[in-house]
């Protein structure tokens, strides 16, 4: 087999071993103490709700990298996913949003953080476009800037659309 035809079956390999979910469109920026991620890259993914188990919350995770598909939505199992996704990506937003739309968790994994805030706040904002359980779109940004635990200032602005990873 000659390198060319090579390489195209392993192009085809791989176009056949992508993940079924259609990747989503975003644009946007997290800034931490004056550094700036461009988060240009979405995946999100339905999860039994946190507050109300009979809701399903949708998990949004932006970053400037492509992002890996999550392998199942079980506590156990989003344990190992976010070790994965901090080892593939090492800088993203992940926001959490609740059946209707509120943002009840955010982390803002960047390199200038000394300890990564996590949590909720009612400074940040989720301006749904749809948000359905198969289609979350819509502009994600904090109201104003945030500090983190060392005092680095910090606040986000992103749009997005992506189709919703179904519960497993």
């Amino acid at each position: 087999m000659t390198k060319g035809r090579l390489q195209l079956a392993l192009a085809a390999s791989l176009l056949l071993a992508a993940p079924s979910w259609a990747a989503g469109t975003a644009k946007g920026v997290v800034t931490v103490a004056g550094k700036k991620l461009t988060l240009s890259n979405v995946y999100a993914y339905a999860q039994t709700g946190f507050f109300d188990k009979t809701k399903t919350d949708v998990v949004v995770i932006l970053s400037d990298m492509p992002i890996p598909a999550v392998d199942g939505h079980t506590p156990d199992e989003v344990a190992r996913n976010q070790a994965a996704l901090e080892a593939a990506v090492q800088q993203f937003l992940s926001l959490t949003l609740d059946a209707e739309g509120q943002v009840i968790s955010l982390r803002p994994q960047h390199k200038a953080f000394k300890i990564v805030p996590s949590g909720a706040s009612s400074n940040f904002v989720f301006e749904k476009k749809v948000h359905d359980g198969k289609l979350v779109s819509g502009r994600a940004y904090s109201k104003v800037p945030q500090k983190g635990f060392d005092g680095e200032v910090w606040e986000f602005d992103v749009t997005f659309e992506s189709a919703v990873a179904p519960k497993k």
